[in-house]
């Protein structure tokens, strides 16, 4: 193994054990629950579609 594998095995590590540390938070309900929020249900082609023909 050279100096390259153990560089970047030990970033991969430590970004996945920061990465599922902050995972274990949850945002507030004041950014969960907002008027605003983007419908995820429709898909990005669908939106897309119905944009360019309101144009």
């Amino acid at each position: 193994m050279d100096l390259n594998t153990i560089f970047f095995g030990l970033m991969i590590i430590g970004s996945l054990s920061i990465f599922f540390f902050f995972g274990k938070f949850r945002a507030s309900s004041k950014q969960r629950d907002r008027d605003d929020r983007i419908d995820w249900t429709q898909s990005l082609w669908k939106k897309f579609k119905s944009r360019n023909k309101k144009h």
